[in-house]
């Protein structure tokens, strides 16, 4: 497999640098999303955060999985430059007390999608 095919799309990347870290112009956005790119968004944005919350990443601070799922969905919300970053090595990582989680997207496509249209966003 190329090694393009493991990172999220550069229409992702796209739509995450083009908010600027704000998460009320992220949720706009989200709402202009088709269904079909509402749920391509979802997908590609949690597949980042696995990607980048297993064992080697927990264990540079001791996080436990729900944690450090915490601070890879803050991760991948600032950027491509940054996710790729810790992606290459996890010494990277910031510590969770570091940094604003006001600046993550955690959480905002489930309600966009429940309410858009009546039902639960698919993985």
């Amino acid at each position: 497999m190329d090694n393009q095919e493991l990172f999220p799309s550069q229409w992702f990347w796209k739509l995450i640098d083009s908010v600027c870290q704000d998460h009320d112009k992220m949720q706009e956005i989200l709402n202009y999303l088709t269904q079909q790119e509402l749920e391509r968004f979802h997908k590609e944005f949690y597949n980042a955060v696995i990607d980048i919350s297993g064992d080697d990443y927990c264990n540079i601070y001791n996080y436990g999985d729900s944690r450090m799922h915490d601070l890879a969905y803050w991760i991948v919300s600032q950027g491509e430059s940054a996710y790729r970053e810790v992606y290459d090595d996890p010494r990277q990582i910031p510590q969770i007390e570091d940094i604003d989680q006001s600046h993550s997207y955690i959480g905002l496509t489930e309600p966009v999608y429940a309410t858009r249209f009546g039902k639960d966003i698919p993985l």
